[in-house]
């Protein structure tokens, strides 16, 4: 290289210096002393919660300018009302974060005018866990296995029409004639639970993992019998409970189930409005990719019994693209089962 093309080059990459050193800088200065959002599509107590607080810490620690992170808890309406307020009235100058409750994925193309939100225009920044669902009644209710719903109907708790074990417990009764009732309105998975214990209903669906870490003693005094699982592969200690993979069904009703429970894959999404800027954007998912190789922080998750799963941004997006573009044949399918 001649002596003016390697003095051009260092120019070039002075000046491609300069501009990252800029950007850094003025994210630092942005963020310091801000105050940052982080909603929460449900009351305090439960597994969005959980996974909220324990990271709050990691990404001010790994974000520029360190901002205060704020958890505001907005249960309701399967986090659409949470979605609705991001879209219409919350900054879209990187100070808002939240968790998607991934059932708005489902609901947005199950009933498009009760959400009425393109959530292809969210931007993702990261998804911390999976979460595999399981169906189980409360041992007193006498539900001991699948048998149960060939004769009668079974009470479910559940949160919302729409929430995720409302959608477990739907597909659950879609393979049993419909013999699955629901009692909603529970602000989240531990409301349920406590309505189990006291005889409101007698069962629930919920992600397995919650309540190995939550209700140890559940499993352990055998206060549950587990039902039904939805994975494809038996979750550790529950190998003798049907997957419903295996279950007698159409082609038709195994795609519905599978756009009923792709999102599973990405259970902790966390999600910043429409417009964020792009460096902002890029700024949070660094924080997060950090966050999960924190050594700090994963000793603190392993204390903390949470489970750590993560799939960046661009896997989050490619999941739920294929959700938002499912064919209309399973919607239709999907839409019969959750009705």
């Amino acid at each position: 290289m001649s002596r003016n093309g390697r003095a051009g080059l260092f120019v070039a990459l002075t000046l491609l210096m300069s501009t990252a050193f800029a950007k850094a800088q003025s994210l630092e200065e942005f963020y310091r002393n801000k105050s940052v959002d982080f909603y929460v599509p449900a009351a305090t107590g439960g597994g969005f919660d959980a996974y909220a607080r324990a990271m709050s810490p990691y990404l001010r620690k790994h974000m520029p300018g360190q901002p205060n992170i704020n958890i505001v808890n907005m249960p309701g309406a399967g986090g659409i009302a949470m979605l609705r307020k991001m879209y219409d009235t919350s900054a879209k100058d990187g100070t808002v974060l939240a968790i998607l409750n991934r059932v708005a994925l489902t609901l947005s193309k199950l009933d498009p005018g009760k959400v009425g939100l393109d959530l292809k225009k969210l931007e993702f920044i990261g998804s911390m866990s999976s979460e595999i669902g399981a169906c189980y009644a409360w041992s007193p209710a006498g539900v001991k296995s699948l048998d149960a719903f060939k004769t009668r109907k079974v009470v479910f708790a559940d949160t919302s029409i729409g929430g995720i074990g409302y959608v477990y417990s739907s597909i659950l009764g879609s393979l049993f004639n419909g013999n699955v009732g629901h009692v909603l309105g529970y602000l989240n998975s531990s409301d349920a639970w406590l309505a189990m214990e006291k005889g409101e209903a007698e069962a629930n669906c919920n992600g397995w993992y919650s309540v190995v870490v939550q209700r140890p003693d559940w499993i352990t005094q055998k206060k549950i019998d587990v039902l039904l699982q939805f994975g494809e592969k038996p979750l550790p200690g529950l190998e003798h409970v049907p997957l419903v993979w295996n279950m007698p069904m159409s082609e038709d009703h195994r795609r519905a189930i599978a756009f009923l429970t792709r999102s599973d894959e990405v259970a902790r999404v966390v999600i910043a409005p429409p417009g964020t800027p792009a460096d902002r954007t890029a700024a949070w998912r660094e924080a997060m990719t950090r966050t999960v190789a924190d050594p700090e922080f994963i000793e603190f998750a392993h204390r903390s019994k949470i489970e750590i799963d993560f799939v960046n941004g661009e896997g989050v997006r490619k999941i739920v693209e294929e959700v938002l573009d499912t064919p209309a044949s399973a919607l239709a399918l999907a839409t019969k089962i959750m009705q």
